[in-house]
């Protein structure tokens, strides 16, 4: 079982004489290279576990894919069973060689992708627009959850856990997950709506409550080989590092990062390069090279949470998320498949224990905690519609938790029994909140629509209408480029023949990065955004149409 350490790993490159060289020992092959400073690829290479563990998701991604459940609990199942499966008296991970510091670098990178991607969904300007809507919402459902889990856990695990321990329990099973909220929002076309904007500035709070809590955790070590930390000072500190890191990050986002990512927008390759460059090297000196060149200490998690946020701001977001998505998503599974693979499933009557609860906390938070979602609307004076929709998609336990909930078990934080709760409440929680995901808008119209009439009459906060688009006699530019401002003006010329309709370009379109690099790709009739191409691989021209409720696509070959 590999438990990844709490110092980060170091590359080492040994050097070796030549008669070691010509030695095959068990942790090195035999080089094909003769210089002195060289690098073997040992037995334990990562191509192996991490090959055999994605040969395993493939099998079961299709059954979860047909079930509409989240690929997460793949992920899960998949590192459980390379943890638990033994071979030869071997469990299967040491066989097939995965190192410690191998799984300690999957695990932090895992979690650092999936910090930085949270924090590029930040929008802050509609996160300002509804911010009363989000404080009343978000702080309610935060703060009574949180209150209800307390008090629970107090009860479920007396005697057994510390008030720290509580209080990250408490917050583990509060917080909602990102990746189902985000995909639920992104899949309806609702991202822009007034419970997707409600919702996102939720996600936005719950995710600053936990880099927060993460950063935090190590002053709360109860391990019996862990330094006395004073936890004042450890606090004060990070608030000091934070401020300077806020300081630094505004004024980067005003006067640099603008003309900066304008200049390396020339390629995609250059924007990926600017793109972890920035987040990474935020990371790293936040993290690591400042604190310990000064003084006092800071978090690399928090550092790169915020760097996301201040790339959100720029108009170059679109082509950084498009690029970065699947290396998120890759960071994503590893950190999933080492989460699986140290979860102490072992024995097996200790997790049985566990179930009652876990069984019990996701039950809870899929199907009662939504009743406190639709009081915090209906004080806010939303209807009925708005608030059944935001209880109803943020019902369930975040990727989040887990990453809480094996930090606080590796510093003895949480006790076993704690932890394995935890993750059998997320892991049920993702299987229903997904169910009712793909019939959430049948529920409310046979169901709840009649239930929750009260809404709607004290209802002060109307959702705007959605009168769509009439495409009679319009013409839709997509893409405000030089070409297609020469379209614009002979349209705009002749307005006796044609009327037109085209996107603004500081708030529709994003521009590509040439003339003679552009391919339009619409996400929606909001969002029209522009993915770069080669202009010999351009075949189809797409025109996004309102049709109904429905957005269908019409593709012209060209």
């Amino acid at each position: 079982m590999l438990l990844p350490a709490q110092a980060q790993p170091k590359i080492r490159i040994q050097r070796k004489t030549q008669t070691q060289m010509q030695t095959r020992t068990n942790t090195c092959c035999v080089c094909p290279s003769q210089h002195p400073l060289i690098v073997c690829l040992s037995p334990s290479s990562v191509v192996y576990p991490v090959g055999m563990m994605m040969l395993g998701l493939a099998v079961l991604a299709v059954p979860f894919y047909l079930a509409k459940q989240t690929q997460l609990i793949a992920m899960i199942i998949v590192g459980a069973f390379v943890g638990v499966v033994e071979i030869d008296g071997q469990k299967l991970d040491v066989k097939m060689g995965l190192s410690v510091p191998t799984a300690t670098a999957l695990y932090e990178l895992g979690i650092l992708f999936l910090l930085f991607m949270a924090g590029m969904e930040v929008d802050l300007q509609a996160v300002m627009k509804a911010w009363k809507l989000i404080l009343i919402n978000g702080l309610g459902h935060i703060s009574i959850n949180f209150a209800i889990f307390a008090g629970l856990a107090s009860v479920a695990f007396k005697g057994e856990a510390s008030p720290v321990g509580i209080i990250y329990f408490a917050l583990c099973l509060t917080l909602s997950s990102t990746i189902m909220v985000l995909g639920a929002l992104k899949k309806r076309g609702e991202m822009e709506s007034m419970h997707g904007q409600i919702i996102l500035g939720i996600m936005v709070l719950q995710d600053i409550f936990a880099v927060f809590a993460i950063a935090i955790m190590d002053a709360f070590d109860a391990s019996p080989t862990a330094p006395p930390v004073n936890i004042p000072k450890k606090v004060g500190f990070l608030l000091m590092w934070f401020a300077i890191l806020l300081i630094t990050l505004v004024a980067l986002n005003k006067f640099v990062l603008d003309r900066l990512f304008r200049f390396f927008a020339v390629s995609p390759e250059m924007l990926f390069i600017v793109t972890f460059a920035y987040s990474l090297g935020i990371a790293a000196m936040f993290g690591h090279f400042l604190p310990a060149w000064i003084i006092g200490g800071f978090n690399q998690e928090l550092a790169i949470f915020f760097a996301g946020v201040s790339i959100a701001a720029l108009p170059y977001r679109v082509q950084i998320e498009t690029f970065v998505e699947p290396i998120k998503a890759f960071g994503v599974v590893l950190f999933f498949f080492i989460l699986g693979i140290n979860l102490p499933l072992e024995p097996v009557s200790e997790l049985v224990g566990s179930l009652g609860w876990g069984i019990g906390f996701a039950l809870l938070t899929v199907f009662v905690f939504p009743v406190i979602v639709w009081t915090c609307g209906a004080i806010s004076g939303v209807d009925s519609r708005v608030a059944f929709l935001i209880g109803n998609i943020i019902n369930q336990i975040s990727e989040f938790s887990l990453i809480l909930a094996s930090s606080a078990n590796g510093y003895q934080i949480f006790t076993k029994n704690m932890y394995l709760t935890i993750v059998v409440a997320t892991i049920l929680a993702f299987i229903l909140s997904g169910c009712g995901h793909a019939v959430i808008d049948q529920l409310y119209e046979k169901i709840f629509k009649r239930v929750l009439f009260l809404l709607d009459k004290f209802c002060r906060v109307k959702a705007p209408e959605d009168h769509g688009f009439e495409m009679h006699h319009h013409v839709v530019l997509l893409g405000f480029n030089e070409i297609g401002m020469e379209i614009a003006e002979y349209f705009r010329k002749a307005q006796g023949i044609y009327s037109y309709i085209y996107c603004c370009v500081l708030q529709r379109v994003a521009v590509c990065c040439s003339v003679w690099q552009c391919v339009a790709v619409c996400g929606s009739v909001w969002q029209c955004v522009a993915v770069c191409g080669s202009v010999w691989q351009c075949v189809e021209v797409c025109c996004i149409v309102l049709q109904g409720n429905e957005l269908t696509s019409i593709c012209t070959q060209v």
